[in-house]
């Protein structure tokens, strides 16, 4: 609300208990600033800033016994706009202190919203990072998702960011993991001072039951990493890394995606697979060096035609591999294909009218029926070592959808498949 009697915005609030018919009555005790005007009707001011400051936007949300409010304002830098955020109690008569959330000291943040879920708190907002406006992100998935920043009721640090998995080594022998710094790795009043690396060979969204790493301090880098020795090509286990950032007052961020590296046994013969990981490579000598094979196949749905690797031809025309695509691999000797990469929260595959050959990018298992709920199919098909030579199957309920797997699925329509992780 606007006050017309004062030159600047501030927050008028208010509370009833019975659904609106009767509305508080306010304390004149809570006006702890002269300057601002009491209201004798139904509500009381909260004085957020200095006269002369610039607030863009505020918004509330409430729980059973706290009110927060985010907001957007110039006290800092009137050439800057950085959002803050504060709890009060039910009634509005006591707050805490302003929480800084953001320290763009280049850019405006504004437009801020909120919401409240689960006792965290959800904000998106649009800055100017890119010299235009545009809305924040941590992730881009694909198709345009909503972005937002989510962190506990008190609130935490930022997490690090772009955390990824490559082999190294002569023989692809060990997983470098790699991440860039928190943005509160340095600029903020409670730095981050070191980041925790857990691992586990179980995929956990949460990344429960995984266990300590490394720990590395943080020294102000733009980049970190740390090589885990031996658990590349080779090592039968798969492995799923995650990264937590802690602050001086021990808050800690863990990262929004975890890092893994993927590593299926495959016997000589035809096999049908697929990669779930989002992976930096994309060529498919570059997916499969690992592995032993003599040719690889891909159906392209889009076109209608079978697309094919030689390993004994010295060239190798294949469009660029995802992990929503399936192959068929002749293995020329028992082998690992490994890959690396990060676990993806979120896959859209564009199922064409007709059949299409699709991996399975996600490593929460599904029954077929929970696997395909919403989607406009008539037939699955999948490997069936017992049916040559074709080595096909019809997929029926409850057989598993795998992570890794590849499978003949038969679309009435265009549409797209989503998984998540």
């Amino acid at each position: 609300e606007y006050d017309f009697i004062t030159p600047y915005l501030q927050l008028i609030h208010n509370g009833s208990t019975d659904n609106g018919s009767n509305w508080l009555t306010p304390n004149p005790t809570i006006l702890v600033d002269p300057k601002v005007p009491y209201d004798q009707h139904t509500c009381f001011p909260l004085y957020l800033q200095e006269q002369g400051h610039n607030i863009r936007n505020i918004d509330t949300a409430f729980d059973e016994s706290t009110v927060h409010v985010v907001w957007s304002d110039s006290r800092d830098d009137n050439s800057t706009l950085e959002i803050y955020y504060k709890t009060g109690d039910a009634e509005g008569k006591n707050w805490s202190d302003d929480l800084r959330l953001t320290y763009n000291e280049t850019y405006k943040s504004t437009s801020v919203s909120m919401a409240l879920w689960n006792d965290v708190v959800h904000l998106s907002w649009i800055d100017t990072r890119d010299h235009w406006w545009d809305t924040l992100h941590w992730r881009c998935p694909r198709l345009g998702e909503i972005y937002y920043k989510r962190f506990p009721t008190f609130p935490s640090i930022r997490p690090p960011e772009g955390i990824y998995a490559e082999l190294e080594g002569p023989a692809h022998e060990d997983v470098n993991i790699a991440w860039s710094k928190s943005p509160d790795d340095q600029g903020n009043p409670n730095p981050v001072l070191q980041y925790e690396l857990y691992y586990s060979i179980e995929y956990n969204s949460a990344g429960d039951g995984y266990q300590l790493l490394t720990t590395i301090n943080a020294n102000e880098s733009s980049t970190y990493n740390y090589v885990h020795k031996g658990a590349g090509n080779g090592n039968p286990n798969n492995y799923f890394y995650r990264i937590i950032a802690i602050d001086s007052d021990g808050r800690v961020a863990p990262g929004l995606t975890q890092a893994a590296k993927y590593t299926p046994w495959l016997t000589s013969g035809m096999q049908l697979v697929s990669t779930p990981l989002e992976t930096k490579e994309n060529q498919i000598g570059e997916i499969f060096e690992t592995l032993n094979y003599a040719s690889i196949w891909h159906y392209d749905s889009t076109d209608q035609t079978w697309k094919s690797c030689h390993s004994a031809k010295p060239y190798c025309f294949f469009p660029p591999v995802d992990r929503s695509m399936a192959f068929w691999v002749n293995v020329s000797q028992d082998s690992y294909m490994t890959v690396a990469g990060v676990v993806p929260l979120k896959t859209w595959i564009r199922l064409e009218g007709g059949w299409n050959f699709v991996g399975y990018p996600s490593f929460l298992n599904r029954s077929y029926v929970d696997a395909i709920a919403g989607l406009n199919v008539s037939r699955s098909e999948a490997y069936d070592e017992s049916a040559p030579p074709y080595h096909l199957g019809l997929f029926t309920d409850p057989e598993l959808m795998r992570h890794g797997e590849g499978y003949w699925v038969h679309s009435n329509v265009i549409q797209h498949w989503v998984l998540e992780n």
